[in-house]
């Protein structure tokens, strides 16, 4: 079987058919030096971010020392205050991925999101909710959640602790997690229909995007130089159709690979 990732998830949400095509790697995956360069900074990145997190074990090295367990058999015999990063979790046709969880007294969790922003981001709060969804779907209760991300007032030669700069999330997740689980099983159902949904824009941000495609497209040389029947040929069809907005993905898929864990496409999971 094939898992719907954060991202398919994620795209769903800002339009059906932008989720559906994504499911079906219907989009050009991102390539080039500059992508290699973006990936390295943020394994190091992430890399730095375990340094914070003393003993913390990984879920891969897990997995292999225990490989008839399954993700939430394996953390519940880790000890307090241990930590396990990039532990691969499966539960109800959705897959996810949480950069770190900490084990914390109570027996529930904090789990970590690590960023390279400089600053909180608001879609943040979209990529720790899905982990969150996904895991309180297998009983694993997330009683608090934070995001690293780069801090403005790290210098060269500064330890890992100063480079990043830790926000409490927990508040801001409550209400996106419960709407997330109150849509999950339709996101789960359309995007497995074999019939293509209907493009709706759901996200202002994604009104935003569109909007920016749409300048592009009309201001663009190519467009310029031809009648203006086509400049409202191609405007019409970058608003009617999710397919046109790549820029989304580009956006989501950075923001992911960008945390240290490059996004996981659902060839990878079976």
């Amino acid at each position: 079987m094939e898992y719907i990732n954060k991202t398919v998830f994620l795209n769903y949400l800002s339009c059906p058919t932008l989720g559906w095509k994504t499911k079906r790697g219907m989009f050009p995956k991102l390539s080039g030096l500059n992508n290699e360069l973006l990936t390295l900074e943020g394994r190091n990145i992430h890399k730095e971010a375990l340094k914070l997190f003393p003993g913390i074990v990984s879920g891969k090295d897990l997995k292999l020392e225990n490989s008839n367990l399954s993700a939430e058999e394996l953390i519940v015999n880790l000890d307090v205050n241990q930590s396990v990063s990039a532990m691969s979790f499966v539960a109800g046709g959705f897959y996810a991925k949480p950069d770190i969880l900490k084990k914390l007294e109570d027996n529930s969790w904090h789990l970590f999101e690590v960023k390279s922003g400089s600053r909180y981001k608001v879609k943040y709060t979209n990529d720790i909710s899905f982990n969150v969804m996904v895991l309180s779907k297998l009983g694993i209760r997330v009683s608090k959640t934070s995001v690293l991300y780069l801090s403005s007032g790290y210098r060269l030669g500064m330890g890992s602790a100063d480079l990043f700069t830790e926000v409490d999330c927990s508040e801001k997740l409550e209400l996106k997690v419960q709407e997330f689980v109150s849509v999950a099983d339709k996101v789960l159902k359309e995007v497995e229909c074999e019939t293509m949904p209907t493009p709706i824009f759901l996200r202002a941000s994604f009104i935003i995007t569109l909007a920016f495609i749409l300048a592009v497209v009309l201001i663009s040389p190519p467009t310029i130089s031809t009648p203006l029947e086509i400049n409202v040929s191609h405007a019409t069809l970058a608003f009617v159709s999710c397919f046109n907005i790549a820029s989304s993905i580009l956006s989501d898929t950075i923001s992911h690979t960008l945390s240290g864990c490059p996004s996981v496409t659902d060839s990878d999971v079976k």
